[in-house]
């Protein structure tokens, strides 16, 4: 019996008598998001400066930055995370990029060769590079820096020629029609002397969208001659419309006499797209038609 008591002892003053270990801590990587935003522009044969959509825009960071933390023997400490985006048809981009806090990281930014037309009158094509194709920008995290940069020509690959397309349709409105007596039917009927608008997505010429105006014939059809190319960096899109119609909704009686009904308006139908207006390209049967009536 002593001698355990004598062994409790001994063990207590033996875990009395050793220090406490400090805990070790290891500083983590802590990562952000800053954001490279801008404007792309390219230049054209005139002298003048055109919107640069669909350049795309490469960022890479290394992870070093990313990580500094981290032992040099992982595998990913010497690789990189690369960003993209692509600018707009106004020429914009705009990117979120991995950061770190503090000082930020410094990126690598490179802006891709485009294939354009130069020469809207001629359609010369070219391939184009930024005055500064690959740079080094300081990204912080919650912080957006700013990049434009202007596309120039590098080299000349051929020439293509412009062209018109016809775009054509006919504008209806629905008024009630008698027939047989006493039984009224929503019937379409064409519409004379109204203004319909297209939206060419994008001119040679100018190189931005360009808005085409017309109003429709006694018989209610609508044309419009579209300056157009079939060269590569050009959408070749056109979206028809027509704005709120003021009116009333008459009715037809079975004689043919117009009975005057309700004030009130048309609301604007839908757009219409139309795609692949390209040189000698006849694009027909685009009907719009005015069917839903608020009255006042």
């Amino acid at each position: 019996m002593k001698k355990s008591l004598l062994a409790i002892g001994l063990t207590v003053l033996i875990l009395s008598c050793k220090k406490t270990k400090t805990p070790e801590f290891t500083a983590t990587n802590q990562t952000g998001t800053g954001t490279l935003s801008g404007n792309i522009t390219k230049s054209m044969s005139s002298g003048s400066n055109a919107p640069a959509a669909g350049v795309t825009i490469s960022v890479e960071v290394k992870n070093a930055q990313l990580y500094p933390n981290t032992p040099s023997n992982i595998a990913t400490y010497s690789g990189s995370q690369v960003y993209t985006g692509t600018t707009d048809a106004n020429g914009n981009y705009n990117i979120a990029v991995t950061t770190v806090g503090g000082a930020g990281v410094m990126a690598i930014v490179t802006i891709n060769n485009i294939t354009s037309i130069t020469d809207p009158v001629t359609g010369t094509q070219a391939i184009l590079q930024a005055a500064t194709p690959t740079t080094t920008k300081q990204l912080i995290t919650g912080v957006t820096t700013n990049y434009n940069s202007n596309m120039s020509t590098l080299t000349n690959i051929g020439t293509t020629v412009t062209g018109t397309a016809t775009v054509m349709g006919t504008l209806k409105v629905i008024y009630f029609k008698e027939n047989p007596v006493g039984v009224f039917t929503p019937t379409l009927y064409t519409l004379a002397n109204q203004s319909v608008s297209l939206d060419f997505d994008k001119d040679p010429t100018s190189q931005v969208v360009k808005t085409y105006n017309t109003t429709t014939d006694a018989n209610g059809n609508y044309s419009f001659s579209v300056s157009t190319t079939a060269a590569a960096g050009f959408n070749d899109a056109a979206k028809i419309y027509v704005a709120d119609y003021a009116t009333t909704q008459d009715t037809i009686k079975m004689g043919g006499t117009q009975v005057t009904g309700k004030p009130g308006y048309f609301s604007s139908p839908a757009p219409i797209n139309v795609g692949g207006v390209k040189p000698t390209v006849i694009s027909n049967g685009n009907t719009i038609i005015y069917s839903a009536f608020n009255p006042n």
